[in-house]
Formats: C-alpha cells, structure tokens, sequence
C-alpha cells in the first residue's frame, strides 16, 4: 500500500463560508475596507509617500445606481503584486502585531452583497492602475447546491474574476473598492445616515472637539492621557459623499438615560499591565448620575477597541458586569494593547487565548469592582432621595389638614398612620462608613425629617381642632352630632381625596345655606 499522499482538494464552499457566512451584520464590509485603508496609508507614511495628517479615506454612497465606492490614498500596491496579494484567499503577508487586516480574507466579504466586486490600485512611480474584477453573480450560480459539483475553489476563483490594467499618472497612489449592483436584501448598505452613524462607532475616527471636549482637555483629557502612556490616538480622516468634515466618534456632553437627559460631569480613567509588565488596556468611562439603561445606542455601552477599532458591539462587556444590564449604563472605552490579544475573524469577540484570560480578569476588576457598584448605588440613593421627599410632602399634607382640623376619629387614625409609615421609610442608619460621602448626607436630611414626622405625630394625638367648627352657628347642636356622624363615614369609607373633596363640599353647602336663611329670615322680617 502506497504511503504517498493525495493532493488536498479544498471545495468551492470554502468560498461561500468566507463570504455569505462570514457576517451576521452586513454594514461590517464598510469596517473590513476602512481597516485595509489604514494599513495602506500607514505603510504609505512609513515610505514618506504622504504625511500622517494627508491620509483620507473616501467613501461614496451612490443609491440612486446601487454602487458603493471605498478610496485611500495609502500607498497602493504595484501592478506585477496584485494578484498574489488580492487573487490568493486566506494568505496575506500581513503580520498581526502590525496591521489591522491581517487574515487575507476580509477583502472578499463584499462578494456576499454585490453583482461585482472591483478592486482598483495604483503605486506610485508606475504608469498604470490595475483593476481586478470579481464576477459576484457568477459565483452565486456556481455556489447553487448541486450544481457545478466538479469545481473547485481555484476552478470558482479562475472563472469569476479578471485583472487588467489602464494608463494612469505616475504620481497617484490609491486603493479604491468598487461595490456595484448591491443586493436589494441589503437596503442599509446603501442608507447614507445609517452608514454614518455605524462608522462613527466602529472606525478609528477622532473624537469632536466642539460636542466632546473631554476628549482634547489640556490636562485631563483622554488624548492627554494617551500621550502620557506614549500611545497614538490612531485617527484618519473618512469622508462620506463628499462631505468636507470628516466622521467622528459619537460622544458628546449629555445622553439620555431612563428617557431623561442625563449629562457628563467628567471623564475618569483606568489601566492594567500583563505580566511582562507591559500596557495591556487602558480606557476611560464617563462620570454621570448614573439614572439608568441609556437610549443612545450609539454610546451606550463600554466599548473594546484595538488599533482604535472597534471589537464587537457595545454589548460585547456585558458578561464582564456583576449583572449584564449594568453594561448599558456605562459610557466609555477600553484600548487594548497586547499584540497577542487578537480579533477574531469576525472582528466581533477575541480569540481565546492565554492573553485573552488575562485580560478579562484584569478588566473584570474595573467592570465587577468598580462599574457596577455605581448603578447600586446611584438606585439606593435615588430611592432614599424620594422616600425623603414623600415623606417631606407627608408632612405638608397633614399640617395643612391639622390646620383646617379634623373631620372624624377615622381621619385621626389614617392621619397617624400616613406619618408612621413615612417615618419606617427616613429612618436614619445608625452606621456609615467614612467615604460614603453622600450616604452620611443623605442620613443628616433623613434625621431631621424623621423628627419633624414624631413631631406631628404627637400633634395628631393631642389635636382638639374639628372641621366641624366650620360648620355655622345657625345649626342646631344635632344637627351639628348628624354632620360629624357624616364626616365619619365619609372618612371611613373614601379615599383620603375624594373624602377631602366631598366634606369641603357639604361644608361649603352648609354654609351656603345657612347665609340664605339668614336672608330669607330678614326679608320676612322686613315684610
């Protein structure tokens, strides 16, 4: 028997895994263009071909001919390297610990959403641009369950795809996608504010300046601290349909919390060493009131960025929380720095490694240890704020009652009991620990209202003052006896406002009508 090995036949599937089945989200090809954008342009500033601050990337969104355009004028690649980088799947020359795209395969998930796919490039020095064509739907039909069973995925590659060349300047130097015929499954490819808002979150833009000047503070603010641990703010300029300001990060000073507007009060920040002592993450989290879940979907959230792109969603810390809903309400950013701590193919988790262990126990004291005590907290003391002003509107109510008087023995026992629960509810505690600042603040205000409420307690015992003073003199002293019995069964069998209402009414008739006798009476006298 031979020992001698077959030559391994890699099926054309293998095609459709790495692009219909590579994302849940289609927006993520805006993500997987952009990061192979700003590897071209940093190896273009690495080669002196631009300056850091010349880098741009140019998207176009043209919905009216379903065709979406990606540009950067990054270094480009040369005509006789086109193919070996852009033909081969999976191989790319890329190193991890350097670039954003690295896999090789990212390139390709545009296949999924398009009739056809171009990729347009240009060094500089050359006279010509390459343009390579990927037959999109032509790879569908061949991808059809029981057809074409014989291909293979150089058979597939080979049929659905051309490389040619055009004359072009020798200056320019560019990298442009090219996304025609887009999917109409896919309606939000084309949806140029949805578009926006996505990259504004997942794209190494800049933070703005004017809505967000945490970021650019002189002396505490989050790029300040960056430089402090000599690390890059790793920012380029996208444009989106020719709009002369760039995209920015989202943040901005207030947000909306529990549907109220909640605003920033400063930034605080956090960081963690592996164990070779080196800068494993650092990150920032807004100090706020802390009021709830937030409702801007675009912050909501502590968010992972590597190479100041984001990892996932915001929901990719929840598990890193004592409870999973207090992710949603946290606004801030962890920047990871380990080399060895990767994306995953989908750029939506890390790969679990070593490096990944370590990393999720160090953030965990930031996420278990110090985030989630705060919703706790800001909820107890939110709590105590308004058992406080309840029982401050407790104490309004009766003395305004004890003011007009009392109506029934019945309104004297709710009135007592009104004040004893209130009371249950202020009750100062006996112990607090030093540094909670506000808990002892909150214990002071309590003190001084639970005794204001034995204070009235005492009054509502001893009052002698009855409402039925308000009746006239002109009453009898039964008929006087027949209103109170009234008032007592009012009391015993109405809410407390309606029996208000209801004994502020008959007084007002009783009073009405004594003043109409008494006219009545004169005018016979008169007669």
């Amino acid at each position: 028997m031979s020992s001698a090995k077959e030559p391994i036949k890699i099926g054309k599937f293998t095609l459709e895994s790495l692009t219909t089945g590579m994302y849940a989200d289609p927006r993520i090809i805006f993500r997987e263009y952009i990061q192979n954008a700003t590897d071209a342009i940093d190896s273009a500033v690495k080669q002196g071909v631009i300056q850091q601050n010349e880098g741009r990337i140019d998207i176009t969104i043209d919905k009216q001919n379903s065709k979406i355009i990606i540009k950067d004028n990054g270094v480009g690649i040369n005509h006789e390297d086109v193919w070996r980088l852009l033909g081969d799947i999976g191989d790319s020359e890329k190193r991890f610990e350097e670039n954003r795209g690295f896999r090789g395969i990212g390139r390709l998930g545009g296949m999924s959403y398009v009739n056809e796919l171009q990729f347009i490039t240009k060094a500089k020095g050359e006279a010509i641009r390459t343009i390579v064509y990927w037959d999109c739907k032509k790879l569908k039909e061949l991808l059809q369950p029981g057809k074409y069973m014989d291909y293979n995925l150089a058979r597939v590659i080979d049929e659905i795809s051309l490389m040619t060349t055009e004359k072009e300047e020798s200056d320019a130097h560019y990298f442009k996608v090219v996304l025609e015929g887009i999917d109409k499954k896919y309606p939000e490819l084309l949806d140029s504010e949805d578009i926006k808002d996505y990259l504004s979150q997942v794209a190494p833009v800049s933070f703005n300046a004017q809505k967000f000047p945490y970021a650019y503070d002189s002396t505490e603010g989050i790029i300040v601290k960056l430089k402090e641990f000599n690390k890059p703010e790793e920012t380029y300029n996208i444009h989106l349909d020719g709009d002369p300001n760039p995209i920015y990060k989202p943040y901005k000073t207030w947000f909306v919390a529990a549907d109220k507007r909640d605003d920033i009060q400063k930034i605080e920040f956090f960081h963690d060493y592996n164990d070779n002592n080196e800068l494993l993450f650092w990150g920032w989290y807004a100090k706020t009131n802390w009021l709830g879940t937030i409702n801007d979907k675009q912050v909501k959230g502590l968010r992972v960025r590597k190479n100041n792109i984001q990892i996932g969603n915001g929901d990719l810390l929840d598990n890193f929380f004592s409870e999973t809903r207090f992710n949603g309400w946290v606004i801030g950013e962890v920047y990871v720095y380990e080399n060895n701590l990767i994306p995953n193919a989908r750029r939506d988790d890390f790969e679990r490694n070593e490096e990944y262990r370590v990393f999720r126990d160090k953030l965990e004291k930031i996420t278990k240890g110090r985030l989630s005590k705060f919703p706790k907290e800001h909820s107890s003391d939110r709590s105590e704020r308004k058992w406080i002003d309840n029982a401050e509107q407790t104490i309004t109510e009766v003395e305004a009652t004890l003011e007009k008087g009392i109506t029934s023995e019945s309104q004297r026992k709710d009135l007592f009991k009104k004040l004893d629960t209130a009371k249950s509810k202020v009750k100062p505690k006996k112990e607090q620990k030093p540094n909670e600042k506000s808990a002892i603040q909150s214990n002071g205000i309590k003190k001084t209202v639970f005794e204001k409420l034995k204070e009235l307690e005492i009054k509502v015992i001893d009052t002698d003052t009855y409402r039925i003073q308000e009746v006239p003199s002109s009453y009898s002293r039964e008929e006087r006896k027949i209103v109170r019995l009234v008032f007592e069964v009012i009391d015993r069998n109405l809410s407390e406002d309606l029996a208000e209402k209801l004994k502020d009414d008959l007084i007002k008739e009783l009073q009405k009508n004594s003043k109409d006798n008494k006219k009545n009476e004169q005018k016979n006298f008169v007669n």
